[in-house]
């Protein structure tokens, strides 16, 4: 169901909000703290480990290659085990003290990776595991069983990570990993070379997931109980405002890509400039925000071609309800008024629409009707006893023609009609292909036809042609019109349509004449305009 600004009846989708929520939140998370590093990882490492001892690593560095297997190595384990240092008694009697118990930590800091045989105490901490329980685990299992650590080494320690990023966000110089000779290694126990098809799918896997999961979220207007109990997606769901339910024009569209690009660029520079993904010595912190940058804005690139396609289907697909036959008894059907009524044909009220502005396709044909030297159009409303219908007024092509745009609430549609007046008084009225005007009477009281398209701008030139040979046929001018007889020029145009469809909503119109400044009806001779003096 496209979006109608003139109705409130739209329905609120907090289904999806909060299911577009859960999958943006789900593939932001997997991206940021997984599928990135685990990407970066297979990026660095194909191929089969460069074996070395201890001694080589630290002496000349692990060179272009950062998969390596260190050999003849072990682990000491950082963790310490209060019990095997303390008997039970002394151990009660230390821990009961708050003052000792608060400076005692059983973790002290990254295992070490010394040479067999070695004495733990007298060898240089150059090499270390990465912190992380599931890598201690690992690194452990792979001692045990071969005297080796396999893995992905790099000198950019945890420390110098973080304070890199946050040297990025205050403005300061990212120094990045260390280039001495004293650098320190941090191995990631890894067995086996990461599959690197699987690293990419996941990766974007989760990235598109964040991308239509946004997508989705902003797609659906929140009520009242999505705002109460889903207060974080509702908020989120605005980020869709701007384009929801088929509003937006092409401006609105260009903007979300370019912001989209403009965020994806900056993920971008995140990952590989600054993160130095897919070589050694990469960032992971720069890897996990670059990702969120990356996908994000492809979700409000990707969120333009989503609108306008699912717009075009809803529109394709959209049924309207059958009304079920009323019966009636044999009473009612005698006592019944007869089926058609004829009624005398009245001027709708045509008033400003104040604070409502232009939107949706009605903005967008009035832009375009602006651009090819029509004038500004100003937002107006036809008020009829049916409803409100938003519509637009426009004066262009050296004034000789009048534009009337109206919004067709129950089709969803813009219908155009394009009006001149010949110096006999004779309108001509063009309307779009999409209108719902029939001519079922004929009438020498004005010139109609229906354009083989709803584009005004393409109309014109088969209205132009239409009205060039009648004035040359019938030997007089097309009438010039002030932009102060606009209004008067659609009414008339109006009437004469109202005459010559025979019948408004189900009933016989008598269109009576009537007179609209110098133009009336039926036709006469238009006198020259002459402005209303002070």
């Amino acid at each position: 169901m496209s979006y109608n600004p003139y109705n409130s009846s739209t329905p609120p989708r907090p289904f999806r909000i909060v299911f577009g929520f859960v999958i943006a939140v789900a593939g932001l998370i997997g991206g940021m703290t997984g599928a990135v590093h685990e990407f970066h990882k297979a990026s660095v490492m194909q191929g089969e480990p460069v074996e070395m001892d201890w001694q080589t690593l630290v002496d000349e560095g692990y060179g272009d290659n950062p998969h390596i297997r260190l050999v003849n190595v072990t682990v000491i384990d950082p963790y310490v085990d209060m019990d095997e240092l303390l008997e039970d008694e002394d151990l009660d009697a230390l821990m009961d003290d708050p003052l000792v118990r608060s400076h005692v930590h059983p973790d002290i800091g990254p295992a070490n990776v010394v040479p067999i045989g070695s004495d733990e105490f007298e060898v240089e901490s150059r090499v270390f595991i990465a912190q992380g329980e599931h890598f201690l685990d690992e690194a452990f299992r792979q001692v045990d069983e071969t005297n080796s650590v396999t893995g992905m080494v790099s000198t950019y320690g945890v420390a110098q990570m973080v304070a890199d990023f946050v040297s990025f966000c205050t403005g300061n110089e990212v120094q990045g990993p260390p280039e001495d000779d004293d650098v320190y290694y941090t191995i990631v126990p890894i067995d086996g070379t990461p599959d690197l098809g699987f690293a990419r799918n996941l990766f974007l896997t989760a990235g598109f997931a964040l991308a239509l999961g946004l997508i989705l979220c902003g797609s659906g207007g929140p009520g009242i109980w999505c705002c109460w109990y889903a207060p974080l997606p509702s908020v989120l769901s605005l980020i869709g405002y701007p384009m929801r339910y088929g509003r937006g024009s092409w401006s609105t569209r260009i903007t979300y890509i370019a912001g989209g690009a403009m965020l994806m660029g900056y993920g971008f520079y995140l990952l590989v400039p600054m993160g130095n993904f897919g070589s050694t010595d990469g960032n992971p912190i720069f890897h996990a925000f670059g990702f969120a940058a990356l996908f994000v804005g492809l979700g409000g690139i990707l969120a333009v071609p989503f609108q306008i396609t699912t717009r075009a289907l809803c529109v394709s697909v959209e049924v309207q309800p059958k009304k079920k036959p009323v019966r009636m008894s044999w009473n009612q059907a005698c006592s019944m008024e007869p089926v058609i009524q004829e009624v005398e044909y009245t001027d709708p009220p045509l008033v400003p629409s104040g604070a409502l502005p232009l939107s949706g396709e009605l903005k967008q044909k009035a832009e375009a009707l602006a651009a090819a030297g029509f004038n500004e159009a100003d937002p107006l409303q036809w008020q009829r006893e049916t409803g409100i219908a938003a519509a637009a007024i426009q004066l262009g092509c050296q004034s000789m023609v009048v534009t009337d745009l109206e919004y067709n609430n129950d089709a969803d549609l813009v219908e155009c009609g394009l009006i001149s007046v010949l110096g006999t008084g004779l309108p001509i009225i063009t309307v779009s292909a999409n209108s719902s005007v029939k001519q079922n009477r004929p009438s020498a009281k004005c010139l109609f036809q229906r354009a083989s398209t709803s584009d005004p701008t393409e109309m014109l030139a088969e209205h132009l042609e239409v009205t060039v040979q009648e004035a040359e046929q019938r030997d007089t001018i097309v009438v010039e019109f002030d932009e102060s007889e606009t209004h008067d020029v659609v009414r008339l145009a109006r009437r004469v349509l109202a005459e010559i469809q025979g019948t408004m909503d189900g009933q016989i119109v008598n269109v009576g004449p009537m007179r609209y400044g110098r133009f009336h009806y039926p036709p006469a001779p238009v006198p020259e305009f002459v402005a209303a003096s002070c």
